[in-house]
C-alpha cells in the first residue's frame, strides 16, 4: 500500500481514481479495473469571501466583526467541518496580532480608543490547517453625535432665529441638523 502526499491538479472534492498493477521478476501484471469510491481531494479551507463589521454594534469603544460560515466544497472538501475561524486585528501599527479563536460567525473587542482605525482580518481552520486570510478591513470607532443643548430660540425682525451648540461628533464630521418645530 502506498500514500499519497499530494494531487495538485484534481479539484477539491474529486474521486482520486487509481488503478495498480504488480510487478515480479517474470515481469509486470495487468493494471486494475479502476476504483469506483473512495478518497477524495481534500485541503485546507478556501479564503472566506468577506468579513465586515456589524455597524449597530460599533461605538467609541468598541465593535464587532462578522462574516458569513465557508460551505461545501470551500471548507477544503463537502465532508471537512471547520474546526475554528482565527481573527487577527492590528491598531494602526502595522502589526498583527491574534483576537481570537472562535466557532462563532463573529468576533467583538471592546476596550477600544474613539476615532482610531483599526483593521481585522479572518482565516478559517480545519483538520488540515488554516486557509489563507481575507482582506484586511478598516473600522474607525465612532458613534453617532451627542445630544446638543436645548437651543435658544429669538424673534430677531420678522424672523425666529434658532440656534444652538454643537454637540460632540463622536469622532465624524456632523453633516447635518434635523429641526423639529
Amino acid at each position: 500500500m502506498s500514500t499519497v502526499i499530494a494531487l495538485t491538479s484534481l479539484p477539491r472534492d474529486s474521486l482520486i481514481r487509481v488503478k495498480v498493477s504488480a510487478t515480479n521478476a517474470k515481469g509486470v501484471g495487468q493494471y486494475s479495473e479502476v476504483n469506483t469510491a473512495g478518497a477524495t481531494i481534500e485541503t485546507v479551507p478556501t479564503s472566506l469571501i468577506v468579513v465586515s463589521y456589524d455597524i449597530p454594534s460599533t461605538t467609541n469603544v468598541a465593535t464587532e466583526v462578522v462574516w458569513t460560515a465557508l460551505t461545501g466544497s470551500s471548507r477544503g472538501g463537502m465532508n471537512v467541518a471547520i474546526t475554528d475561524y482565527e481573527v487577527y486585528w492590528d491598531q494602526s501599527t502595522g502589526v498583527w496580532v491574534t483576537l481570537a479563536n472562535t466557532t462563532s460567525l463573529f468576533a467583538a473587542q471592546s476596550g477600544l480608543t474613539g476615532g482610531v482605525t483599526y483593521a481585522y482580518k479572518v482565516r478559517a481552520y480545519n483538520k488540515y490547517g488554516a486557509g489563507p486570510f481575507t482582506a484586511s478591513i478598516s473600522v474607525m470607532t465612532s458613534q453617532a453625535p451627542s445630544q446638543p443643548a436645548a437651543p435658544v430660540v429669538a424673534v430677531v425682525g420678522g424672523y425666529v432665529n434658532i440656534s444652538w451648540t454643537a454637540p460632540f461628533a463622536n469622532y465624524r464630521p456632523v453633516t447635518a441638523y434635523q429641526i423639529l418645530i
